[in-house]
């Protein structure tokens, strides 16, 4: 896969996560390190506060795939998270597993000893397909 094809895949991805796991966007001040001269309540403070830039805000799903450790920060994107606990979810249990076997085993008893190898696997397919 080219880099183009690549890019284009992960905006896909993203324009599809900001959909279903929408970004609700929060105003933050930049720090007042500049400002701590001033007093809390002095005017000078609160006029050089109201004048600051807004702090740039990012959807965590762009940030998601700016960093490239983001395991280490999981607890720094919430909607990530959310996605890959839907996507990405592992069985709690090998209940599901033991009965796929059991159910295959039920097919495979004395009495079906006259069906093909290729008739078993198809009944084996359609039964995995409507359970």
């Amino acid at each position: 896969m080219d880099e183009v094809s690549a890019n284009t895949v992960v905006e896909s991805l993203k324009n599809q996560l900001g959909e279903q796991y929408p970004w609700q966007q929060t105003v933050e001040r930049l720090e007042e390190s500049n400002f701590t001269t001033n007093k809390q309540g002095s005017i000078e403070a609160r006029v050089l506060r109201n004048l600051q830039p807004l702090a740039k805000q990012r959807s965590d799903i762009d940030q998601y795939f700016k960093d490239p450790i983001v395991t280490a920060h999981k607890g720094e994107f919430p909607q990530m998270a959310a996605a890959t606990r839907d996507y990405l979810t592992i069985p709690a249990s090998e209940v599901a597993v033991k009965r796929l076997f059991n159910t295959d085993r039920e097919l495979i008893e004395l009495r079906r000893y006259a069906l093909s190898a290729e008739k078993m696997r198809q009944l084996m397919l359609l039964r995995s397909m409507y359970n």
